[in-house]
């Protein structure tokens, strides 16, 4: 079982570390909202019990992979947004979610998360921002990689629009935090991972064999990567 870890990253605002992965726990006036669940070898709501708050607990989803929904089955309020809902593969659970829209809100009194929808790396995922304090929660959309862009429901191209339009926001974005990899990054990662994707698209940059048998490749531009394309091509 995956030992849980959890930081305070601003105010009522903790992420957790589950091996690989990252979840973040947004606390309100009467209830918190957590981003995402892990990959569910660990009882993340015994954790966040005995270790940061007891208030009740809702789920939202930034998309349906394995290693953001595994611990959804402890939890009774799932949200994800509408055009992920056909990837999620738990029949047990499908009765439970919800859905959420680009543009909604989820208004926790002391904190107010925006619903950005970011399709690219799936059809239905979403980002979540904090425009009082600033915080992207960015999925597995926005990150220095490897990024996955492999396999059935990813596209490149789709990421650069969804990049391209989440630039013309100009939100005022403090901090990127991503659930894989590095954190609290800077504004400009945007316009570095559109560059990134395009010079991939253009066959430009480094390409090497993915690790782990994994059916693609590893192409790395200016510090950005990606795991993309067929590894036969």
């Amino acid at each position: 079982m995956a030992e849980l870890t959890h930081e305070l990253i601003d105010k009522d605002i903790y992420l957790i570390e589950d091996g690989g992965v990252r979840m973040f726990l947004a606390i309100g006036d009467n209830e918190a909202m957590l981003a995402d669940t892990g990959f569910g070898d660990a009882d993340v709501a015994s954790y966040i019990r005995k270790n940061i708050t007891q208030k009740p607990i809702f789920v939202v989803n930034t998309h349906a992979d394995r290693d953001h929904t595994g611990a959804n089955r402890l939890f009774n309020r799932i949200f994800m947004h509408v055009a992920e809902m056909h990837r999620y593969n738990d029949p047990e659970m499908k009765s439970l979610v919800r859905p959420l829209f680009d543009g909604d809100v989820i208004d926790l009194g002391n904190m107010r998360w925006k619903i950005i929808l970011t399709p690219g790396h799936t059809p239905g995922h979403i980002m979540l921002f904090e425009e009082d304090r600033g915080i992207l929660l960015s999925g597995d959309s926005l990150m220095k990689g490897p990024m996955f862009m492999f396999g059935e429901g990813r596209s490149m191209e789709a990421l650069i629009f969804t990049l391209e339009d989440l630039k013309k926001m100009d939100l005022p974005i403090k901090a990127i935090y991503p659930c894989h990899h590095e954190y609290g990054l800077r504004k400009d990662l945007i316009d570095e991972v559109i560059k990134a994707a395009k010079a991939v698209l253009e066959g430009r940059g480094t390409v090497k064999p993915a690790p782990f048998d994994l059916p693609t490749r590893l192409w790395t531009h200016n510090g950005i990567s990606f795991f993309y394309g067929n590894k036969d091509e």
